[in-house]
C-alpha cells in the first residue's frame, strides 16, 4: 500500500495531478495507462494543438508492442489494445522487434483501409472514457434525464462537456472530430512532470499487468523495449562451466538431439552453443541452472519457443552431470544440495512449460 500511495499521481504539486488520479483510478483495461503515456510522449516531443485519433492508436500501439508482441504478456480476455496490436502485427508485417518509431510509421503510411477502420474503433471511445471521471457531476444529471438508455448518450456528452469546460482547462484536451486538442497548460504540467508522470504510470501498469501474468517474472522490464543483449559474466562463466563438464565427462550430451559432444557431432551439428532453456524472453537472465550445453544448429531451430516437457527430465539429468564435473561431489553436503537443487528446478520448471 505504501508503494501504491508513493506512485499516486496525487503527490505531484498541483491540483492537476489529483484529476490525473481520478483519471486512471479505475482501471478494467489497458487503454487509459497507454493513451496517457501516449499524451505525455507527444507533448515531451514538442507537439501542441490538435492530435489526430489515428496518431495516437499508433502511438498506443507502438507503446504495447513489446509487452504483447516480444515478451507475450497477456492484458486480458477482452482486451482490445491488445487484439489491435496483434491485428497490426499481421497486416504490416513487422519484426517482433520493430522500433517505436518504424510502428508508428506502417499504421499511419498503411493503406489498409480495413485496417484503419478497425483502428479507428481503438479511439471511438478512449477519449472520453479517460476524461469522464472529470464530469461526474454533469454526468449523474444526465443520468437522471436519460434513464435506462444513459450508457448510450455518455461518451457523447462528455465531449460535450469537455468543449463547455474547453476555456476553463478543466480536462487535458478538448474532443473533437476525428481526434482531441491539447490545453496549454496541462501541456506545461505534462512538460514539467512528464518523467514522474511516466514512473507512475508504468507501476501502475506493472501492478495491472502482473495480475493478468501471475506466473511471470520480471514483468516491470518487459513493459518497454529491452537494451542491446551483450553477453554477460553469468553466461561467459556458464560456457566454461559446460566446457569443463564436457572435457571431463563423456556422458554429457545434448538433450534435443541426445547426441554427446563429440568432435564429428560439434562439427556435424554447428559447434557448441549454450541454451536458455526457458527462453530469455520469459526469464531475462543468464542464470546458470537455465543454461544446458547443445549444437549450434539445435539452438537457432528452437528460436524462443518454449521447450516440450518431454526434456525436462534430461534437462534435470544434465544439470547434475554439470554440476558433479564441476564441484567436489563426493562430499556429502554437495550431493544433498544438489539433490534438492534439482527437485526446485523441476517444480519450477513444470509451472512454465
Amino acid at each position: 500500500m505504501a508503494a501504491d500511495n508513493a506512485f499516486s499521481f496525487a503527490n505531484i504539486a498541483s491540483p492537476k495531478g489529483r484529476q490525473l488520479e481520478q483519471m486512471v483510478a479505475d482501471v478494467s483495461a489497458s487503454y487509459k495507462y497507454y493513451w496517457l503515456l501516449s499524451l505525455v510522449k507527444i507533448v515531451s516531443e514538442g507537439k501542441t494543438g490538435f492530435i489526430s485519433n489515428q496518431e495516437m492508436a499508433a502511438r498506443m500501439i507502438a507503446a504495447a508492442w513489446y509487452p504483447v508482441v516480444y515478451f507475450r504478456l497477456k492484458f486480458g480476455y477482452s482486451d482490445k489494445l491488445e487484439e489491435k496490436i496483434r491485428l497490426v502485427q499481421k497486416e504490416c508485417a513487422l519484426s517482433d522487434d520493430a522500433s517505436y518509431e518504424e510502428i508508428i510509421e506502417a499504421i499511419l503510411q498503411s493503406r489498409n483501409s480495413e485496417l484503419k477502420s478497425k483502428l479507428s474503433k481503438l479511439t471511438r471511445y478512449v477519449p472520453s472514457r479517460f476524461i469522464g471521471s472529470l464530469f461526474d457531476d454533469q454526468l449523474a444529471i444526465s443520468k437522471r434525464q436519460y434513464g435506462s438508455s444513459f450508457e448510450g448518450h455518455k461518451d457523447n456528452d462528455v465531449k460535450i462537456f469537455s468543449q463547455e469546460a474547453g476555456n476553463k482547462s478543466q480536462a487535458p484536451y478538448v474532443i473533437e472530430k476525428g481526434g482531441i486538442t491539447l490545453m496549454p497548460d496541462w501541456i506545461q504540467f505534462f512538460l514539467d512532470y512528464s518523467q514522474m508522470i511516466t514512473d507512475s504510470t508504468y507501476f501502475k501498469l506493472t501492478q495491472f499487468v502482473q495480475r493478468r501474468n501471475p506466473n511471470v517474472p520480471a514483468v516491470s522490464e518487459k513493459l518497454i523495449r529491452p537494451t542491446e543483449r551483450k553477453e554477460t559474466e553469468e553466461f561467459k562463466s556458464a560456457r566454461n562451466y559446460w566446457k569443463r563438464a564436457i572435457k571431463s565427462n563423456e556422458q554429457v550430451y545434448d538433450i534435443y538431439t541426445k547426441n554427446p559432444f563429440t568432435e564429428n557431432a560439434l562439427n556435424r551439428l554447428g559447434g557448441l552453443a549454450i541454451d536458455h532453456f526457458v527462453p530469455w524472453r520469459f526469464v531475462l537472465h543468464d542464470r546458470l541452472w537455465n543454461l544446458v550445453p547443445t549444437f549450434g544448429r539445435p539452438n537457432s531451430s528452437k528460436s524462443d519457443n518454449l521447450p516440450d516437457r518431454d526434456f525436462l527430465d534430461d534437462f534435470c539429468n544434465i544439470q547434475i552431470l554439470g554440476l558433479k564435473a564441476n564441484i567436489d561431489w563426493e562430499k556429502p553436503e554437495n550431493i544433498e544440495k544438489t539433490k534438492k537443487r534439482k527437485k526446485r528446478i523441476r517444480l519450477w520448471m513444470l509451472t512454465v512449460i
